[in-house]
């Protein structure tokens, strides 16, 4: 309410910048851009949870992981039985799915369902507000999903059955930055 930055990843930088001795101070950084970002120098690390992916683990050093992340897909009250398994998603015959704009999880669901419009998103809030797209779902972390669900409750988070599919989530840090 004051405007003030809170959070898990916000009480870690201010943890780490007292270990390290150093002042902190925050920037932002845009995710589309985050990767190049870090590498020129911008910021010294992006102190906001990341999904270790292929691609990201080429341009950038990550810390270690720190917790792992849930794939689910939030989808509206009367969607749940929809998305709780992978052969009722399957079945779906042209699911619009609302995914964020990283190659790599647009792949991911172009390769599962390739019956599905894809419809890449900046942000969860566009999702949420509609953006003039009527989405099925949004593919997010359950962890995150679960917290948007508190502020929109008409929505809740569908974790596919069988087989959970779960990503490491560290801190990125310039490419060859190992301290």
């Amino acid at each position: 309410g004051k405007g003030d930055l809170v959070g898990l990843d916000i009480e870690m930088a201010h943890l780490l910048a007292r270990d390290l001795g150093v002042q902190l101070a925050f920037v932002p950084v845009m995710r589309d851009r985050m990767t190049e970002q870090v590498n020129a120098g911008y910021c010294d690390i992006v102190m906001s949870g990341t999904v270790v992916t292929p691609e990201r683990a080429q341009v950038v050093t990550f810390s270690a992981p720190y917790t792992d992340a849930t794939l689910a897909f939030v989808v509206p009250d009367h969607r749940l039985e929809d998305f709780s398994s992978r052969d009722a998603i399957r079945r779906l015959k042209a699911p619009r799915i609302g995914v964020l704009n990283v190659p790599y999880y647009v792949d991911k669901v172009h390769r599962f369902l390739p019956q599905a419009t894809i419809v890449q998103l900046n942000s969860i809030t566009e999702f949420f507000e509609g953006k003039g797209e009527a989405l099925d779902a949004f593919l997010y972390s359950a962890e995150a999903g679960s917290a948007w669900s508190l502020l929109y409750p008409a929505y809740t988070v569908a974790i596919p059955q069988p087989g959970v599919l779960k990503g490491p989530v560290a801190y990125p840090l310039p490419r060859g930055d190992r301290e």
